[in-house]
């Protein structure tokens, strides 16, 4: 079955089902992750908090679940953050998930301490 690049929900659950597969330690960030917690927000795009997953990691995690991804833009620096971009493509459609990264490293370490390994 093919991934509904139009339903944020499944890109979320495909994603984190992909870094989950790869090893890859993420936490739902942004719109979707407000959603969870009642408060409706638009938003198209899954964001993942992360501390140690690169864009060329998460790219690859991707591929190998049979997602056909791209890397639009890594570290790009906002604010106390560092942002990655991937683009997923399928069907004519595209969606994104965004990499986002404290540039903290107290917030990082934070974070990481999150996922207990």
């Amino acid at each position: 079955m093919a991934l509904d690049l139009d339903d944020p929900s499944a890109v979320a659950l495909a994603v984190a089902a992909a870094f989950a597969t790869a090893g890859l330690e993420a936490a739902l960030y942004g719109g979707l992750a407000l959603a969870v917690y009642g408060e409706p927000r638009e938003t198209r795009d899954a964001d993942l908090a992360v501390a140690t997953v690169s864009v060329e990691a998460g790219r690859d995690a991707l591929q190998a679940a049979g997602i056909q991804t791209v890397i639009a833009f890594s570290a790009v620096v906002f604010g106390g953050l560092s942002i990655g971009r991937l683009t997923l493509v399928g069907g004519g459609k595209l969606n994104t998930v965004d990499l986002v990264t404290p540039r903290s490293v107290r917030y990082a370490r934070a974070l990481s301490s999150a996922f207990p390994t």
